[in-house]
This record gives structure tokens, C-alpha cells and sequence, in this order.
């Protein structure tokens, strides 16, 4: 997996083995709004209560399902997507045809967003004599053969990428990637420190970011999908094992709350394994010493 697409949004689908619910909205009456609220406030207001009522409770799946369908007014088909999977998973039966609604709505979204963003990228990289090859070597294969140069003039493509910038699930893993090389490189990070007034505005904000984050670096734990990203970010920056075995180590967790975070660590580590031959070989060590329900899950990983 090279790191533009470690920068993109992962796009994760839902189960599709669920049953028929006739009080789930019927996709062929599916407007902009899924049910009878007044307007936007409404459905603000009617989120603000639910999360309340998911805090106090967190196994209450006609909660999850009610903010679904709250979020799916506010056109927010991520954030319902991600409720309608916990309702199912806490017992609530919801149409497949709903579901796959949702799914549709977030590949549309998902493409169109990529497809902007992939060009700006492009179009950026031009601009420093680069192309989306050159940007995948340089980032993909720096464990192997690092160029603090050529990174150098890659951080300036993605800082003059407004859109870049600004949209914060491409940026942030990129950052933590830049950070990464930094904080085990100070003659890059006073090289990379060097070059602060070549930014203004959002740009400055946003190489600061980088600055901070290479001078008090913090390696995240794997709660959430976008802390695999960061640790994935880590490991194409060193190559070493740790963050690794950190992604693995969600494939033991039971808890409810994070099954969005194994499943994408699930999908991650088969991908790079595939892809890369250190992950492959750090994983199939680990699988050496696992046991039980560990073990099982690298071998699925391994699996061709």
C-alpha cells in the first residue's frame, strides 16, 4: 500500500447479511431526508440527545439506529453508516436495501473526493517537477531508501495544495509521516525548520503543525482507523517493527467500540503484507509465537 492511498479515507463496507425491517426507510421513497423532521436544527438537536442516551447506555441499539437516521438528514452517510453498523452489531435488524443506500452514498462521495483531490495532488507535484510516481517512491520506499531532499521538496508540493491542506484525513497521516522522519532525522527537521518563511497563512499553519509534531512526537495507539493510518505512516518512515505489531495487536479485541478499528487493521494488514515483504516477515514472526485467537487471525492475514 503506497502512501497516497494511506492519506486517503479508508472505505470500509458493512455486512450485507441482514435482514428486512419495515421500519427502516425504503431506499425508492429516499430523498434528502429520511423522515419527518422539520429541519436541520431538529436533527442537531435530536443527535445532541441521542449521544447523551448512547453515553448513559452504550448497548443501546434503537439509539444508534435513531442518530443513523439523524445524520442521514444531515447528509452526514459516514457518521450514519458507522451508527447503522453498531445498531446491527447491538441486535437491531436493519434493511439490506437501507444499507446498501448508505454504502452507495458513501462511494459516491468517496470518489468524488478522491478524484479532486488526486488531481489537485497532481497538479501540485507538477509544480515541483514531481509526478504521483515520484511521490509514491519517495514515500512508499523511504524505509528503504530514504531522501530527506526529495521529501524536502515534497512537503513544499503538499503545502502549497490548498486542498490538500485543508482536508484534515489526508494531511494529518502525511504530517505524522513527515514528523516521523524528523524526529529520528534532526538534520532534516533543522533543514525542514529552515524553510518556515517560504509559508504563509494556512500554509504556515500547517507546516508548523509538522514542526510541533516532529519536535513532540507521539506515537498513537490503535483506537481508531485513522491511528492505523498514523501507525502505517510510522512504519513506511522507519520500517521497523513496532507499529506493526501495534496494528496487530487489535485483532484481540473484543471490545464493541473498536470493531470498526480491527476490522480496518484486518483489511490493512493483509493489503501490506501483500504488498511489502518486511510486513510480511513481521507478521509471519509474530504468527510464530501466537496462540489462540491471535494466532488464527494472522493466518487469515497470511491466507493467499
Amino acid at each position: 500500500m503506497n502512501l497516497i492511498f494511506l492519506i486517503l479515507l479508508l472505505v470500509l463496507c458493512l455486512p450485507s447479511t441482514v435482514l428486512a425491517d419495515t421500519t427502516t426507510p425504503n431506499p425508492s421513497t429516499i430523498s434528502n431526508k429520511s423522515s419527518t423532521k422539520n429541519n436541520l436544527y431538529e436533527a442537531e438537536r435530536e443527535i445532541a440527545e441521542l449521544d447523551q442516551a448512547i453515553k448513559s447506555n452504550p448497548q443501546d441499539a434503537e439509539a444508534y439506529y435513531k442518530r443513523c437516521l439523524a445524520y442521514y438528514d444531515l447528509g452526514k452517510y459516514d457518521k450514519a453508516r458507522e451508527d447503522a453498523y453498531r445498531a446491527e452489531l447491538e441486535g437491531k435488524i436493519i434493511s439490506l436495501a437501507f444499507i446498501k443506500r448508505l454504502q452507495e452514498l458513501n462511494k459516491e462521495l468517496s470518489q468524488r473526493r478522491n478524484s479532486a483531490l488526486a488531481q489537485s495532488l497532481k497538479f501540485s507535484l507538477a509544480r515541483e517537477g514531481l509526478s504521483v510516481k515520484d511521490l509514491d517512491d519517495i514515500t512508499r520506499n523511504y524505509y528503504k531508501k530514504p531522501h530527506p531532499d526529495k521529501l524536502a521538496i515534497v512537503v513544499r508540493a503538499m503545502l502549497l495544495d490548498s486542498w490538500f491542506i485543508y482536508d484534515i484525513a489526508s494531511f494529518e497521516p502525511f504530517a505524522h509521516f513527515v514528523a516521523t522522519v524528523a524526529h529520528n532525522n534532526q538534520e532534516f527537521l533543522v533543514s525542514l525548520k529552515s524553510q518556515v518563511n517560504n509559508y504563509s497563512g494556512k500554509q504556515k499553519d500547517a507546516f508548523n503543525k509538522i514542526i510541533y509534531a516532529s519536535e513532540n512526537f507521539r506515537s498513537p495507539e490503535p483506537i481508531s482507523p485513522q491511528g492505523l493510518d498514523y501507525l502505517w505512516a510510522e512504519f513506511f518512515a522507519t520500517g521497523t517493527a513496532e507499529p506493526v505489531k501495534k496494528i496487530m495487536s487489535t485483532l484481540n479485541n473484543q471490545n464493541g467500540d473498536l470493531q470498526m478499528t480491527k476490522y480496518s487493521a484486518q483489511w490493512s494488514l493483509r493489503a501490506n503484507a501483500r504488498s511489502d515483504k518486511t510486513v510480511y516477515k513481521i507478521i509471519k514472526n509474530a504468527l510464530a509465537t501466537a496462540q489462540g485467537g491471535m494466532k488464527e487471525e494472522l493466518e487469515k492475514i497470511l491466507r493467499k
